[in-house]
């Protein structure tokens, strides 16, 4: 009873330091909270601080996060659920680490290793075997809660010591569940082999011996079926074994003497199978004492890792004069900035890490030429060539979370999924380098040298797959380097993708009352007012496109997903609602979106105004729908069912080109024109060439399919060369 007493006020001792441990480390202020801000960013101290050991002026990424409430983005701040799911699961593996650390320290410090060479007590292996079960639950839990990547466990001191801690974790469990299965078993066999080879007139089951003497023990409750403490059995010579316990040889003046042992009797020796255990238990001590190491690590320690190299001005200032010497448009157009303005260099942008896909080690080149005063080796840092949104989400994480999931942004994987062009082959890699993928984007590539692939670079396309995985390219629209939000807010900037005969916006666009006005007074507008503020009536009369679809506006706010404020997919050859448009459905209501562009509408227009425009475009897109394209369609699976044009035909049949051309000029541009209110292109240049397109198309179909003649399939299909396979960056590998 008194070994049992004696091991739960150590057990409690135990847990009550463990407790007072981790309630001082939580008590350390959230801003030095490095390792939980590690885990959370994936990145280092570097990231935030100019000093990579941390705790110095805050890089404008830095800035940037603090200003967030310690976030890279709102959207990203845990649940409730996560945050008491992480507190109990914390609480529970604290626990146990307690429970089986502080039994393995009694084992060492009191009860002595020698104590278990009879076997493992039932009881201690339970408790064993249940903390490690324990641990392992809660520990899985943590990791996928606190570890945002699997990039961030070998880049990142948090996640290099938390690789540490689990592989000495796993040795112990391990050694534990050796100990607990084979061991166990043979330490009992050596036991009961040991009992039976005893010599005759030795003391038996009912007796012990210390220092030479006998002691009677048949009748001591403390000794039940002749075992005490499920360690100890009769018939042994416990003199070692007492000098380890908590108590003295006092407590065998209670016990009747029997008188001097047989001198026969030897000394307990340990056998091979005891001394492997004894072995085990160090070796246990040991790991235990680096899992402990670990948890130091992580609040003290000095860092292991940098995620990106330390930021130096040294070398930031000659990027700078280095760039003023070899490309000077380069250099004035950063000057004339507002990152300029706000000491943002050309390092904050395109520093990487020397391990990263994006890095351009071409440029070490530069350094080993050392052909100016600023391209020497000492300035060598590693950069990427190519600044992606996710380079510029450090420091605006909310625009590229709401820019990633925009159709700009995935409009390489739309027109993957539904464009015939390229899943038909139909035109050459060159015709879609400069023609689809100029405004679409490319899927950047890089040779084993770092040099870009030159059919897929230079490309700013809204879609562009990056080569950090990233999609899009924020100089679309906010051209490099002088990134001004002023340019973006221009309808030109939108113009260069937005048209030609199937997506004319910017044409329609200039044709409107909206584009006559800004024709008119437009260079007095002031389109430089700061993120946020730009209004309407004050820095600008009419709306460009930036303000109708991404400017904040009333009571609606910014946002880079252009495709939010959208009730009409007008691009479909069949008019639906955005969330019924399958290569990328919409995540909210057409009409929570409707009602969000009427606000805007409502700035400058009465309510009667802004409801009666929506009126007469949904009468317009349900004119197009069952007037125009759903009769064509229909003839159209006619001349398929009928086998008098093959499916794959395409644009190789003439007659299916103006299928297509029906709906994708001049459907879109009636669709379109109405949205916008441009009368010529809504009814010139939309369902005027609709109506012709619409009678040639049945003329032509009710003759074959009244002669019961095929439609025409050229032969040839000039260009007809591009790839078939979907990019595996965007859709996986090919199965």
């Amino acid at each position: 009873m008194r070994h049992q007493r004696t091991l739960s006020r150590w057990a409690a001792i135990w847990f009550l330091a463990a407790l007072l441990v981790g309630i001082t480390g939580l008590s350390v202020p959230p801003a030095k909270a490095t390792p939980y801000f590690s885990a959370q960013t994936g990145q280092s101290c570097s990231f935030c601080h100019e000093n990579p050991e941390g705790g110095s002026t805050l890089t404008p990424r830095g800035y940037a996060f603090r200003a967030r409430g310690y976030s890279m983005d709102h959207d990203q701040l845990p649940a409730r659920w996560r945050e008491f799911l992480s507190l109990g699961a914390g609480f529970l593996h604290i626990l146990f680490a307690v429970v089986w650390f502080g039994a393995i320290f009694y084992i060492h410090l009191f009860i002595k290793p020698r104590a278990l060479v009879k076997g493992v007590p039932k009881g201690e292996r339970v408790l064993g075997l249940v903390s490690i079960a324990v641990l392992i639950v809660t520990g899985v839990t943590l990791a996928w809660l606190r570890v945002p990547t699997w990039a961030s466990l070998i880049h990142t001191t948090f996640g290099i010591v938390l690789l540490v801690k689990v592989s000495l974790f796993l040795l112990m469990v391990a050694v534990a569940i050796f100990v607990n299965t084979y061991l166990h078993r043979h330490l009992k066999l050596d036991a009961a082999r040991s009992e039976e080879s005893q010599s005759p007139g030795t003391p038996g089951d009912a007796h012990i011996i210390y220092e030479g003497q006998a002691y009677d023990i048949s009748a001591s409750k403390l000794w039940p079926k002749g075992e005490h403490m499920r360690r100890h059995q009769a018939g042994q010579d416990l003199t070692a074994a007492l000098a380890d316990a908590p108590h003295g040889p006092e407590v065998l003046e209670r016990l009747p003497k029997l008188g001097p042992a047989a001198s026969s009797q030897k000394t307990e020796k340990l056998g091979p199978t005891a001394r492997l255990l004894y072995l085990l238990a160090y070796v246990v001590l040991a790991l235990m004492v680096g899992i402990l190491l670990c948890l130091a690590w992580w609040n003290w320690g000095p860092p292991l890792a940098q995620a990106a190299q330390p930021f130096r001005h040294q070398a930031a200032r000659a990027c700078i004069e280095c760039h003023k010497i070899v490309s000077p448009g380069i250099y004035a157009d950063w000057a004339r900035s507002a990152h300029a303005r706000s000491k943002v260099s050309c390092l904050h942008c395109h520093q990487t890490g020397a391990q990263d896909p994006d890095l351009n080690r071409a440029h070490y080149q530069v350094y080993k030429k050392g052909d100016n005063p600023w391209s020497k080796s000492e300035y060598m840092t590693p950069i990427a060539g190519v600044v992606s949104p996710k380079d510029c989400s450090r420091c605006h994480p909310d625009e590229a979370k709401q820019y990633s999931v925009s159709k700009h942004a995935n409009t390489l994987q739309i027109i993957w999924t539904i464009d015939p062009w390229l899943n038909f082959g139909l035109n050459s890699g060159l015709e879609r380098v400069n023609g689809c993928f100029h405004c679409h984007g490319t899927v950047l590539k890089q040779d084993k040298d770092g040099k870009l692939d030159p059919m897929t670079w230079p490309n700013v396309g809204v879609g562009r797959i990056n080569l950090d995985g990233s999609k899009g390219s924020c100089a679309s629209c906010h051209t490099r380097h002088r990134f001004a939000v002023s340019e973006a807010r221009k309808p030109d900037t939108c113009g260069q993708c937005h048209l030609g005969p199937d997506h004319p916006q910017i044409e329609i666009w200039d044709e409107s009352k909206h584009g006559a006005i800004y024709r008119s007074d437009g260079a007095k507008w002031n389109f430089s007012a700061a993120p946020g503020t730009w209004t309407p009536g004050v820095d600008y009369r009419t709306p460009t496109c930036a303000a109708c679809h991404m400017s904040g506006s009333g009571a609606i706010t910014t946002t880079h997903d252009v495709t939010e404020r959208l009730s009409w997919e007008l691009q479909a050859p069949l008019t639906i609602r955005p969330q019924d448009f399958k290569p990328w459905p919409a995540k909210s209501s057409w009409k929570e979106e409707r009602a969000k562009m009427q606000a805007v509408c409502k700035q400058c227009h009465s309510e009667l105004w802004v409801k009666s425009h929506y009126e007469q475009m949904d009468g317009v897109i349900k004119d197009y729908n069952e007037v125009y394209f759903k009769p064509t369609k229909a003839k159209l699976d006619e001349l398929y069912a009928k086998g008098l044009m093959p499916k794959d035909a395409l644009f190789k049949s003439p007659l299916w080109v103006e299928f297509y051309e029906l709906w994708h000029h001049e459907g879109r541009r009636a669709r379109m024109g109405a949205a916008m209110m441009a009368p010529d292109y809504s009814w010139w240049h939309g369902f005027y060439e609709c109506k012709k397109r619409f009678v040639k198309f049945h003329q032509e179909a009710d003759h074959l399919i009244k002669e019961h003649k095929k439609a025409y399939v050229a032969p040839y299909f000039p260009g007809a060369t591009g790839s078939t396979t979907k990019p595996p960056q965007i859709f996986g590998p090919k199965k």
